[in-house]
């Protein structure tokens, strides 16, 4: 890709910087604020794209253009083999949104500048979050007075009623140590990435902490190269992860509550493991597969 097409357009570039910049902030804001973003983000990228010939050309030469639009067409045809068609072609056609969000992502952010600024100004948001489940965690609001409808064992943040701030967090972590590896910045990478970490345990969202336990695991086995790292990260895991367990706030969500759940000492044990719903959609998902093992039964269906 021809980097120059957009180093050389400053006020575009400062226009990419604030509408990717506002992202995290927008998600906070609610999903209508949130689209409101999407599409200027999807607009400015087709704008973009009609307007430099060079530019659209760069895109529809590359081999990732045409994955993206496969993989939509692709589920174009899959709404008339599943089981409800109007159930599934609203919501494929619309799924182009996220190509071309993608494709945005993609090919908007080439200037490594524009993305840093981007970056930086996310770090700041996710910090500021940060700050607020910990000030939530200590006094039982956040710093807006919102309260969380499941105070004692959920931290609700800027979400006012939704209990989704470890997703949120969960969504940038990565991105953002990543970026702070890459630019070898490695002492602030841990330091950023434990005050996150520690923000999506206090969340107390069990699905994600399972999505992190995994990434987790992930990261060390096949991103770390030295053994005595892989040693000491896990070993350091498991140290702050008993440590927190102690905490009643974090004890009461993941152990009592979890062992209240599933009646350890009950008889049927298995239908109280049915009875939770991520297990439980986990158990749908597998009958689904068997039953519709070429072409599952559409999106939402």
């Amino acid at each position: 890709m021809n980097n120059s097409i957009l180093i050389h357009q400053p006020k575009f570039n400062n226009y990419l910087i604030l509408i990717f910049s506002l992202l995290p902030i927008s998600i906070i804001s609610g999903n209508f604020i949130m689209e409101i973003n999407v599409f200027l983000i999807i607009i400015s990228f087709l704008y973009f794209s009609i307007l430099n010939k060079e530019f659209l050309n760069e895109i529809t030469n590359n081999n990732f253009f045409y994955l993206i639009l496969i993989l939509w067409v692709y589920l174009i045809i899959n709404s008339f083999l599943g089981v409800d068609f109007s159930n599934s072609i609203r919501r494929n056609l619309l799924f182009f949104k996220f190509l071309l969000l993608i494709l945005a992502f993609k090919y908007l952010l080439l200037n490594f500048e524009i993305l840093k600024k981007i970056l930086s100004f996310w770090t700041i948001i996710i910090l500021i979050v940060c700050f607020d489940v910990y000030f939530e965690f200590l006094f039982g609001f956040n710093i807006l007075g919102f309260v969380s409808p499941m105070k004692s064992e959920r931290i609700v943040s800027f979400f006012k009623d939704e209990l989704i701030v470890g997703n949120f967090l969960y969504a940038f972590l990565f991105i953002i140590v990543g970026s702070l590896i890459a630019e070898k910045k490695f002492k602030l990478a841990i330091s950023i990435g434990i005050i996150i970490s520690l923000c999506i345990f206090l969340s107390g969202e069990r699905s994600i902490m399972v999505k992190f336990i995994f990434s987790f695991f992930l990261m060390v086995f096949f991103l770390l190269n030295s053994l005595k790292i892989k040693f000491f990260s896990i070993i350091f895991f498991l140290v702050i992860t008993s440590s927190l367990l102690n905490i009643d706030f974090i004890k009461n969500r993941y152990l009592e509550t979890t062992k209240k759940e599933l009646q350890l000492n009950n008889e049927d044990f298995s239908k109280n493991i049915l009875d939770i719903k991520y297990l439980n959609q986990s158990v749908f998902s597998f009958e689904i597969l068997k039953n519709y093992i070429y072409f599952g039964v559409g999106n939402k269906n």
